[in-house]
């Protein structure tokens, strides 16, 4: 899948570019996968347009939450953000993030991303609300969706994460 690819390009761009480290003081910074899930697709099977959304989410030792979220709209590449006010606990998974999906007449659109769900399975199923970020009175969308558990992620440390992912950031 392009998108995973393109974050584990930008993984190692940002090792090489930022001099977090040996591989053995990566190990001992990296934080698990406790979610990683998707239903980005593309309409046929050459064809690199993409369409969907996607999370990971990762804990640190200290219990710490931090991930990030693909939304895929039909390119050839999904963009992405970090995830902010994440919450996890017995299964319910929520959190918000801030992307700029597509270019507009004055720039980059801003869009401001809600989640909240559960884990039932191999699936995180729940209610996806998107906002304009000018506007934070009437969402623009809002749709059930269902992603299914893929296992793609790799342990990454927060620091680097934070580096390809800056947070609350459009």
């Amino acid at each position: 899948m392009a998108t995973k690819f393109s974050q584990l390009l930008l993984f190692c761009l940002a090792t090489f570019v930022f001099g977090v480290g040996s591989a053995s003081s990566l190990e001992v910074e990296n934080a698990i996968v406790v979610a990683d899930y998707s239903n980005i697709q593309s309409s046929m099977p050459d064809d690199p347009h993409q369409a969907g959304y996607a999370v990971t989410l990762y804990k640190r030792s200290d219990g710490l939450l931090f991930g990030d979220f693909t939304y895929a709209t039909g390119t050839t590449e999904g963009v992405g953000g970090g995830l902010f006010d994440v919450r996890f606990k017995e299964q319910e998974i929520s959190f918000k993030t801030k992307l700029s999906a597509y270019k507009t007449p004055n720039g980059t659109s801003r869009e401001l991303f809600e989640f909240t769900g559960k884990v039932q399975g191999n699936y995180l199923i729940g209610t996806l609300t998107q906002w304009d970020g000018n506007d934070s009175k009437n969402p623009k969308s809002r749709h059930v969706i269902q992603l299914k558990k893929s296992n793609t992620a790799r342990p990454i440390s927060y620091e680097v994460h934070q580096k390809i992912f800056p947070k609350e950031s459009w």
